[in-house]
């Protein structure tokens, strides 16, 4: 049995290295969208059995891509990241949702 509650701690600890400059209004709403979004990632964790291997896979991603230096790559990868849990997340709980608006902007993102 995974702990999602122990992993979730340096999870988010990993994702908030990915915006060390940010501050005022825009870190105020990273926060918060990160606390609304916070319940819908623990039922994809804990409900999907491959979400474990998908999370941490996308984040090697970003990893590999930041040691590398291509900010461009990094950001690329942390929007299929988010884009992808996003996606398994509205399977879940709708399986007739069509995220059309979700994968027009995760092409412009990442194109």
């Amino acid at each position: 049995q995974r702990d999602y509650d122990r992993f979730t701690v340096p999870h988010d600890r990993f994702h908030s290295l990915l915006y060390p400059d940010t501050s005022g209004r825009l870190l105020r709403q990273i926060k918060q969208l990160s606390d609304h979004a916070s319940r819908y990632r623990r039922v994809y964790m804990t409900q999907t059995p491959s979400a474990w291997d998908v999370v941490m896979a996308h984040d090697t991603k970003i990893l590999q891509a930041l040691s590398r230096g291509d900010a461009t790559a990094a950001g690329a990868e942390l929007a299929r990241h988010l884009a992808a849990t996003a996606l398994s997340i509205m399977a879940l709980m709708d399986p007739l949702h069509d995220p059309r608006l979700l994968r027009a902007a995760l092409h412009q993102a990442c194109h």
